[in-house]
């Protein structure tokens, strides 16, 4: 497994597996991990409390930070200590464990490592000009024009952001005036679709298509198409199966009713 990619703050496969967020920290962790010092019991250590990962990844808020790196931890991927004596000192040390997260993703399914579930097809673009777009090169920088304050609740736009910045992480391409993408974008969402399933179905994608001749549709105006109700089905199937939904009592949603819905959608693909 690489660890870095390029145009990417995220490896798409530890994306796929664990989730975005995930991947995110684990990036993260590895960045100043291999940049750290401080080495104990034969291993690099780095240091951080909540309230400092949240000045690094800004667009993550706080409790977001603290539910996955707990995650992490539970799957013994990172490390977490306390090596202070003072107990008035909550700083936490922690770790990556390169050798347990790629155990985790080799006993991933076959499609999760390769990320192909079924077979590749074409796409379908809606209202598409039939023109490929060029892939962008340079550092992206973690959706830092589409900062929203942490615990606020989200309004129509800063959803569309929030999408058009996942875009952005995946591909390095900006789709900011694209304006039919966008319009397919808001109706989506205004049908209840959730924005963070949305962010979790182009990751997906994403890991599917990467390496073949459909890359390059990897735009809002493909995934949030006429396959739509597909791509977004195959997503959330994906992730109920890996019991990615663990948090579902801090959510305002009928999963009973959602997973039937689920089930209709997959048994007419």
């Amino acid at each position: 497994m690489k660890n870095f990619e390029p145009n990417r703050a995220f490896n798409t496969e530890v994306a796929v597996a664990l989730g975005i967020y995930q991947a995110i920290l684990i990036q993260q962790i590895r960045y100043w991990q291999e940049k750290s010092t401080h080495e104990i019991d034969g291993r690099k250590w780095i240091y951080n409390t909540y309230q400092d990962w949240s000045k690094q990844l800004t667009f993550i808020s706080e409790r977001t930070i603290r539910r996955e790196l707990k995650k992490l931890a539970e799957l013994k991927i990172v490390r977490v200590v306390k090596y202070n004596i003072s107990k008035f000192n909550h700083t936490k040390w922690y770790s990556l464990d390169e050798e347990k997260l790629q155990e985790y993703l080799d006993n991933k399914t076959p499609e999760c490592r390769t990320g192909q579930i079924g077979q590749v097809e074409c796409p379908r673009e809606d209202n598409g000009n039939g023109k490929s777009d060029q892939f962008r090169t340079g550092q992206v920088d973690h959706f830092k024009d589409n900062k929203v304050p942490k615990n606020t609740p989200l309004n129509n736009q800063q959803k569309i952001n929030e999408i058009l910045g996942c875009f952005k992480e995946v591909t390095g391409q900006v789709f900011d005036k694209d304006k039919w993408g966008i319009k397919l974008i808001k109706e989506r969402l205004a049908a209840g679709n959730d924005v963070e399933q949305c962010k979790s179905m182009i990751v997906l994608k994403a890991k599917q298509w990467e390496g073949t001749h459909v890359e390059k549709f990897i735009r809002p105006r493909t995934l949030f198409g006429d396959n739509f109700s597909k791509y977004y089905a195959e997503c959330y199937a994906y992730h109920r199966e890996n019991n990615y939904f663990v948090d579902d009592k801090e959510e305002n949603i009928d999963r009973d009713k959602l997973n039937q819905e689920i089930d209709m959608l997959l048994a007419k693909i």
